[in-house]
C-alpha cells in the first residue's frame, strides 16, 4: 500500500473514531494514533494469514481418495 493511500485510510478511521465518540473536539491526535495502530494491526494480521496459507499449501499432503465399501452380502 502506498503511503497516500495508508494516510487517507488512517484519515477515514480517524474520522470514524471522532463520530463515535460524539464529534468532541481536542482528541485528534489519539484518533490519529488508535487508527493508524488498528491499520497496522490489521495489515500484521492479513501479512500473518498469507504466510500461513503460502506455508500451508506447500506442506499440504496430498488428498486420499477414499474407498467405497460395498455391503456384504449375508445369506
Amino acid at each position: 500500500m502506498d503511503e497516500r493511500s495508508r494516510e487517507e485510510r488512517i484519515r477515514q478511521r480517524a474520522y470514524e473514531l471522532w463520530e463515535a465518540e460524539g464529534r468532541i473536539d481536542g482528541h485528534h491526535e489519539r484518533h490519529w494514533h488508535d487508527a493508524s495502530a488498528e491499520l497496522e494491526q490489521a495489515s500484521a494480521i492479513s501479512e500473518a494469514g498469507e504466510q500461513a496459507d503460502d506455508a500451508g499449501a506447500s506442506a499440504a499432503a496430498p488428498k486420499v481418495k477414499s474407498r467405497s465399501v460395498r455391503p456384504s452380502k449375508t445369506a
